[in-house]
């Protein structure tokens, strides 16, 4: 349960926006993104896409360094909701760039993965399935873009599996403690069946992935 209101970042934070805050910090850039030997943003090129291959750290000192920081996962549930009960706020393909249809053809991904699971990572490479630019998508209700699929997020929060199985709890900030930061969101690698609101991931802290982004909150 949350009793305090906040600020959620509109879209995923881009490649533009994380290009200002490494001049101004004297940080460097992550790796350019590959997925199977194929580059998927060659030389940081697209500034409108989100920016991805970045370490929880780097997102927390990001969102910092603008006056936020890092949503809490209860707070990117409550956010990605928006009011609605259901798996998702909308059909994915309104509202998602997931396996289906991140690349140049639309294919169904879990039918792949189930037939052919060998060739799962090179038939998505040759389709050229990648994240697209941020807010291409229909929002969600509260005016979110992509807060499914594009790319997953890092929270704030610790992983716990069983967390939230102890009853309600007033404004949630996750375990004191683990070993994975909770990610949110799925993302444009993610079949249909998995692409939900309510679907948790992670990694550890200091991961970095070509489908690991993030938003920022402020209180």
């Amino acid at each position: 349960m949350l009793t305090k209101g906040l600020w959620m970042g509109q879209t995923e934070v881009t490649v533009a926006a994380f290009q200002r805050f490494a001049r101004a910090t004297g940080g460097a850039m992550p790796a350019e993104p590959v997925y199977s030997e194929r580059k998927l943003n060659a030389g940081w090129a697209n500034g409108a896409m989100p920016i991805v291959n970045v370490n929880w750290n780097e997102a927390k000192s990001y969102c910092e360094w603008i006056g936020g920081r890092l949503p809490t996962e209860a707070e990117w549930e409550y956010a990605a909701r928006a009011g609605s009960t259901a798996s998702r706020y909308a059909e994915a393909e309104e509202v998602a760039w997931y396996a289906d249809n991140s690349g140049k053809s639309k294919f169904d991904a879990a039918a792949l993965l189930k037939g052919d699971p060998k060739n799962y990572v090179a038939k998505l490479a040759s389709n050229e399935n990648s994240f697209h630019g941020v807010g291409l998508k229909r929002p969600n209700s509260y005016g979110l873009y992509d807060m499914l699929g594009n790319v997953t997020e890092w929270t704030a929060d610790w992983y716990g599996a069983s967390y939230y199985q102890g009853g309600e709890r007033r404004n949630p900030q996750g375990p004191p403690n683990g070993e994975y930061r909770i990610t949110r969101g799925g993302s444009w690698d993610y079949f249909a069946r998995i692409l939900r609101v309510s679907d948790r991931g992670g990694g550890g802290p200091s991961g970095r992935g070509s489908d690991i982004g993030f938003r920022c909150a402020w209180d």
